[in-house]
């Protein structure tokens, strides 16, 4: 009994293992191509300016949570895709500072970084919103610099794949071997019972 228990407590840590390293992987993948991870609507992002410090340095990696719009109300810091020629298309996360509605009764809101001088020239729009802030990621700066330094593509697998991959194969071995020797020893348990019937 206390063998199969251990058995058990092994294969549960090997699967929560194997479900961490994927969904860490997923996260570096995404960063490290430019993309924005979502975790169960969360999203973390790396911020690259100055315009919302001090609430937000550059360097912080921050969690953005999916919202919906009309549950934006003004003080919010929203993260969002600019119209802006100038960065189109990238991420930009300010304050909202006011908002109003368009001739269809959709909401248009107005933003500012908390460092500039003014509101941002281009509004934004509800279908550009990613989410609303949540606050940093812990120890956001030291995953900055480990992801500045894994933008060399040979360091990035060597560092983070090649460790990732190796363990998730052990793991799962490790899983396939304890369910294939609960297999067998039910099989001789099977086994002995039909010998014994025969005697």
């Amino acid at each position: 009994m206390k063998k199969r228990f251990f058995k058990i407590f092994h294969l549960c840590v090997d699967i929560l293992f194997v479900a961490f390293m994927l969904t860490f992987g997923y996260i570096f993948f995404t960063v490290y191509y430019g993309q924005v991870p979502n975790l169960f609507g969360y999203h973390f992002l790396r911020v690259i300016s100055t315009s919302m410090t001090p609430v937000i340095d550059e360097g912080d990696c921050i969690v953005v949570k999916s919202v919906d719009a009309d549950r934006l109300k003004v003080g919010d810091i929203i993260t969002f895709h600019s119209e802006d020629p100038y960065i189109y298309g990238y991420l930009n996360t300010h304050r909202i500072v006011s908002i109003e509605m368009d001739e269809n009764d959709n909401p248009i809101f107005h933003t500012k970084g908390d460092a500039n001088s003014g509101e941002d020239v281009y509004t934004v729009k509800e279908k550009n919103i990613i989410g609303k802030y949540c606050g940093e990621l812990a120890f956001g700066e030291l995953l900055t610099k480990g992801l500045s330094l894994l933008s060399n593509r040979k360091i990035y697998f060597i560092v983070v794949m090649m460790p990732i991959l190796l363990c998730m194969v052990s793991s799962i071995v490790s899983i396939f071997r304890i369910i294939f020797e609960d297999e067998t020893e039910i099989e001789s348990i099977e086994n002995r019972e039909e010998q014994g019937g025969r005697k």
